[in-house]
Order: C-alpha cells, then sequence, then structure tokens
C-alpha cells in the first residue's frame, strides 16, 4: 500500500502541475528516500494507525520530496551530474569516495529534499539511536 496518495499530495502542496502518472512515477522512489531515513519505520508500523502528528509529518515530507522529485526532475544520483573530477587552469578537483566519515552515503543525502527534515524533526522519525 502506497503511503500517499495523488489526492492527498495536492491537498498538502497544492501542485497542480505535477500529473497522477509523473505523481506515481516519483512515490515510489521518494517512498524509497523516507523508508531509508526513518530506518524503515513505516515498513514496520502501520502508518495509518500511527499517531495524527508524527503520520501527518510523513505525509508532508512525502509530499515535500514527490515535489523535489517532481521540480528537479532528479531520482538518482547519476541524475544529479555532478562530474567526478574537473579541471580549471592548473587546479584539479577530484569527488573521491562516495562514503562520508559517519557511514552514510553522501549521492543519497544529495537525493533528499532539504524540507524533510523541517517536518520529520521532533518525531521520533529521524532518531538514530540504539533500539
Amino acid at each position: 500500500m502506497a503511503y500517499l496518495t495523488y489526492e492527498e499530495y495536492q491537498e498538502i502542496t497544492y501542485d497542480t502541475s505535477l500529473s497522477e502518472t509523473d505523481f506515481n512515477k516519483y512515490l515510489k522512489k521518494a517512498s524509497a528516500v523516507l523508508d531509508w531515513l526513518t530506518r524503515r519505520f513505516y515498513v514496520m508500523n502501520d502508518l495509518e494507525s500511527d499517531h495524527e502528528i508524527r503520520r501527518e509529518a510523513f505525509k508532508d515530507a512525502l509530499a515535500g520530496q514527490v515535489q523535489y522529485f517532481g521540480d528537479s526532475g532528479v531520482m538518482t544520483a547519476s541524475d544529479m551530474g555532478e562530474p567526478d573530477s574537473f579541471s580549471i587552469g592548473g587546479t584539479s578537483v577530484s569527488n573521491g569516495s562516495d562514503s562520508s566519515s559517519d557511514g552514510t552515503n553522501n549521492d543519497l543525502k544529495n537525493m533528499v529534499c532539504p524540507d524533510i527534515y523541517i517536518y520529520l524533526e521532533g518525531t521520533g522519525l529521524l532518531s538514530r539511536g540504539v533500539k
């Protein structure tokens, strides 16, 4: 079952420019991004029976991620078009590793809509504590 319907998306974002076909195309990847960020909380728990404040925050974040994909047209790290290296004059810059010192993948972080953190902060969904 999808976390968000097209009607809910339109209600949350007031976005009428994204077709239902494009919404469905972006929803699966946006859901995967949120599952990654929330450590798959709603894979193991029922979204609809969760506390309203957390459920609505998650749906707002998901709608924001779908809209981010729709506005940018970016759904993968390779779509971002960042070069592995480039040179200007005598200076060369190389991106090197895709992993940061905390073990997370920087390409994934770059695909996340910054507004997601506004919606999810304080819900416990971003918690990285030991269970």
